[in-house]
């Protein structure tokens, strides 16, 4: 969050779907086991951080794969207590919820962190 970066370092499924990121596009930060716990906005689209840049939040020691991000402004980020609980989460690193499948997830995520 300090950083203001959406990331991911693993193998991922769904590439596309960071690749598709545009700026004002919505970005939501998920805790596996525990719900959403961020609601933010991209700044920009995804950027890929290959091999052992200055740049990358995480070494090449720690993370071997290369560092997708997008920088994102987070409007706000709270704790496992206050998260916004979510059972069917997709077991992906970066998900497009964009469609009308995701209709009720966006309605919840705006409902639970209005306040």
């Amino acid at each position: 969050m300090e950083r203001g970066l959406a990331t991911v370092w693993e193998s991922f499924n769904f590439r596309t779907h960071m690749e598709a990121v545009r700026p004002g596009d919505a970005v939501f930060a998920f805790a596996k086991g525990v719900g959403i716990i961020a609601v933010g906005v991209a700044e920009a689209e995804c950027e890929v951080i290959e091999g052992d840049s200055e740049d990358r939040i995480q070494s090449v020691d720690e993370h071997n794969s290369a560092e997708w991000r997008v920088p994102t402004r987070w409007l706000v980020w709270v704790d496992e207590a206050d998260a916004l609980p979510y059972k069917d989460a997709p077991k992906a690193s970066f998900v497009d919820v964009s469609g009308e499948n995701f209709d009720e997830l966006r309605k919840s995520i705006a409902h639970h962190f209005a306040g």
